[in-house]
């Protein structure tokens, strides 16, 4: 679970984003497409710490990550595609509410009521209950 935890942290759309934007990942434009509305996106590949590439298609108006697709384990291993919708401003930060993360016919949605951002979090969420 632990190696899910760090994999999953390294592929984190705003993560990815400023470690681009610092030179810490390698970074190659491809063909730009059309979204699920018909909008042009960029699509960026960026090669992480592992060498595991990540494609992000980019709205072009918007500027917001509409899809991530990477291969689930490393090359060679089944297609991963998570799309995000429904941005909502939080903290002066656009951030999807909803996601999609599609693995072969596997469906998952998820949808986020609230996000609030450095909010202090309750002592009694971190005691340890009796067995």
């Amino acid at each position: 679970m632990a190696l899910e935890a760090r994999s999953n942290l390294t592929r984190d759309v705003i993560r990815l984003l400023v470690a681009a934007n610092d030179n810490g990942l390698r970074l190659r434009l491809l063909q730009d497409v059309r979204g699920q509305q018909g909008r042009p996106e960029r699509v960026l590949e960026v090669t992480n710490v592992d060498n595991s590439p990540i494609v992000l298609n980019v709205d072009s108006e918007t500027l917001r990550v509409t899809k991530e697709s990477y291969a689930a384990g490393g090359r060679g291993q089944a297609l991963v595609e998570e799309t995000f919708s429904d941005y909502r401003a939080v903290g002066g930060v656009q951030m999807p509410f909803l996601a999609v993360r599609s693995i072969g016919p596997l469906r998952i949605t998820r949808r986020v009521s609230d996000i609030r951002i450095n909010q202090p979090i309750a002592p009694s969420l971190f005691t340890r209950r009796a067995p």
